[in-house]
């Protein structure tokens, strides 16, 4: 490529051309062409790029050329973004590797990722100055990583392939915030993340995820190394990221481990940092001894805030509920306000004594390590004064929590839409923005996820250019949608036990594997107590999220069965790629409509009250159908897979809007059956 034009950079994709030479069955694709020259306009022309390239397309390879040639030439840095780590491992590790051997000139990529990722070396010196005490499981894992930490290069976690019990001691030696000394820190020149920061500064095209980019926001774009060119891939979910990220949050364990470091009691021991400090500087030992007891006020004090939301907002929930008007007036959350300005006392208290101390402590190397608790118990207060007092009643708010199997995890305020703050932290900064995905569209129309993520102004310039280029694979041969009309409303009561029947029949049909995509984790569990006995009769295996072990675990299940039934919530509906006899018919229990308690949801629809809205146009139906192209999706992934979709709510087929959830499936054979037909289908299908 002599000069990076769009017609250049379609000519590397050309048959015989230099993909076909380095690629093993690479195949010519006209729309993985089409979006690489699509992407080469935007750079070009300084536009901004929403594009929807179908599953197979290869949208990756068509926005990684471009962006690379178009860096080299202009000498401008490009940072490529993804919302999962996995896809940013294939980045780094198959994709760029193979661009390195095709493109005709040299080019430098990095990867960058949220800082508690890397080890510091200057908390693992620490611990092994036996600067911390550590209890036996610590002590274990650091026994553990002893060879890797002094051996890595990168210092990046995902060298360690420790079971997940081990890797929750990880916090122990993660690099953060609070603790960096940055200039000041005698292990600056071993510092991975700065290694990993001076990498990117002389790259061309630097990976990263969702996560850091919004993070780098809050920052004032101080995470990442300049930059003006954007691409935002697996983009349908950015805007929902960005709900979370750019929320204040409070969360229960960061506190709980907050204390318990800096100190607390054990049956016959002490145990934590002050206790280490007091070894070593006797003649503090009144002031350390002096905040003992603040210290357990204060970790007292936020358990019992936190069991007080348990106990009122924690039962029955899934995952994350909002928390409506009528509770924030009730008797029992005014409880937990006084409860929270006991603490608030408290932890002024125990910040003036700290302080105190971090003065007494001057000059000596510890004085940073208290004022990194310092810092962080500052941080606490403040979002607890965010959230309990300056946002409680807010119009433009919401105000919601995470829960764990009926343990509230985080309480958070987010704002209503986050538009105003992407357009001023991130796209105004920028010359051009690519946001590419498998699905983003609704009816072929990108509207909605323009609107929702704040681009109206820059569509109403006329500097958005759209491209939606269709699968390559040949649904009309490979695929058939089956849509169940003689099944109850998915509100009857006795819609699981139908969903549970007819996921029997369907899995004892199909010659191989199955996948059910649920909404709710309350159902997925009836059916799975229901189902799990019957199953088991017929020597079919049933793998169910939470109950058969975590993701890798389900996968490695469902590899090694002939016949098996996996089922599983939002996660399984995007990150689950089965190509072959690996999956053979996917059963989609209910269309995907959020939760009205769930916090995004709550947040649009406060939203639309205010500025008089249809929720349910606006947001409700865009978003479910996104999302149902996501689950739909997972169904054929290669050219030569054949399958089944099935879909168990009738409201595809009864209801005015089940024609925009059709329209949405790339699968053109579409039929409306009952379920005692569903096993013929199969038959002829499979």
């Amino acid at each position: 490529m002599k000069e990076f034009t769009p017609d250049n950079v379609v000519a590397v994709f050309q048959p015989q051309g230099p993909l076909h030479r380095v690629i093993p069955d690479y195949h010519y694709r006209e729309e993985q062409a089409s979006l690489a020259q699509e992407v080469a306009y935007a750079l070009n022309n300084s536009e901004f790029l929403m594009a929807e390239a179908g599953t197979g397309v290869g949208k990756t390879l068509a926005y990684l050329i471009p962006a690379v040639a178009w860096s080299v030439q202009e000498k401008e840095r490009v940072v490529v973004a993804t919302r999962t780590r996995a896809l940013q491992q294939q980045i780094m590790e198959k994709d760029i590797p193979a661009l390195q051997q095709i493109l005709p000139f040299e080019f430098e990529a990095a990867e960058l990722k949220g800082r508690e990722n890397y080890l510091c070396w200057n908390k693992y010196q620490s611990i092994l100055g036996g600067r911390r005490s550590l209890d036996a499981k610590e002590e274990r894992f650091i026994e553990m990583i002893l060879t890797w930490a002094e051996r890595t290069k990168s210092g990046d976690r995902m060298e360690l392939q420790l079971p997940g019990e081990m890797m929750k001691h990880w916090p122990l030696l993660a690099a953060d915030r609070y603790y960096c000394r940055k200039d000041l820190c005698k292990y600056h020149d071993k510092c991975f993340r700065l290694k990993a920061f001076r990498r990117c500064q002389k790259a061309n095209l630097v990976v990263t995820n969702h996560s850091l980019l919004l993070a780098d926001m809050g920052v004032d774009r101080r995470l990442l190394p300049e930059y003006s060119c954007l691409v935002i891939d697996e983009a349908h979910s950015f805007d929902r990221e960005a709900f979370d990220k750019l929320s204040c949050v409070l969360n229960r364990f960061d506190i709980k481990r907050w204390f318990s470091n800096l100190y607390h009691r054990e049956v016959t021991h002490e145990r934590g940092y002050l206790q280490a400090l007091r070894s070593r500087f006797a003649h503090l030992a009144e002031s350390i001894n002096a905040l003992r007891p603040l210290i357990e006020q204060g970790s007292r004090l936020a358990e019992e805030l936190f069991t007080k939301m348990d106990q009122h907002l924690g039962k029955g929930s899934e995952y994350s509920r909002s928390i409506s008007p009528a509770e924030l007036e009730s008797n029992w959350f005014n409880e937990i306000i006084n409860t929270y300005l006991e603490w608030q006392a408290g932890l002024n208290l125990l910040l003036r004594d700290m302080e105190k101390l971090a003065q007494e402590m001057q000059g000596e190397e510890e004085a940073a390590d208290i004022q990194s608790y310092i810092t962080q118990l500052k941080e606490f207060s403040h979002r607890a004064f965010i959230i309990f007092e300056e946002d409680l009643n807010r119009v433009d708010r919401l105000l919601w929590v995470s829960t764990t199997r009926g343990k509230i995890e985080e309480i958070c305020s987010s704002l209503l839409e986050i538009e105003n703050e992407l357009d001023t932290g991130l796209f105004q900064h920028l010359s051009s923005l690519i946001m590419v995905s498998a699905t983003m569209a609704v009816e072929d129309s990108f509207d909605h996820i323009i609107r929702r993520n704040g681009l109206i102004r820059y569509q109403q310039e006329g500097r958005i250019r759209t491209l939606l280029e269709h699968s390559p694979f040949r649904y009309e041969e490979q695929a058939c949608l089956l849509m169940i009309k003689d099944i109850v409303n998915p509100s009857h009561e006795q819609f699981s036990y139908q969903v549970t029947e007819t996921l029997f029949h369907t899995v004892d049909a199909v010659d191989g594997r199955v996948m059910a995509l649920f909404t709710s984790r309350k159902q997925l569990g009836e059916v799975s107590a229901l189902l799990r006995p019957m199953l088991e009769e017929k020597a079919i295996n049933l793998l169910v999220q939470h109950e058969d072990g975590d993701f890798g675990a389900l996968m490695d299940g469902i590899l090694n069965s002939e016949k098996a039934l996996l089922m599983g919530l939002e996660t399984y509906w995007e990150g689950v790629d089965l190509k072959g006899d690996l999956l053979k018919c996917l059963v989609m229990v209910k269309l995907p409509f959020r939760s009205p308690s769930d916090p995004y949801a709550s947040a649009a629809e406060k939203y639309c009250r205010y500025n008089r809205l249809n929720t349910f146009s606006y947001f409700m139906l865009p978003d479910a159908a996104v999302r149902f192209k996501q689950g739909i999706g997972r169904l054929i992934r290669s050219e030569e897979d054949r399958g089944v979709a099935i879909i168990l709510d009738n409201r595809i087929a009864k209801q005015s809007y089940g024609k925009i959830f059709q329209n949405s499936s790339p699968i053109p054979n579409r039929l409306t059956i009952n379920r005692d037909e569903i096993s013929q289908h199969i038959a002829e299908w499979i």
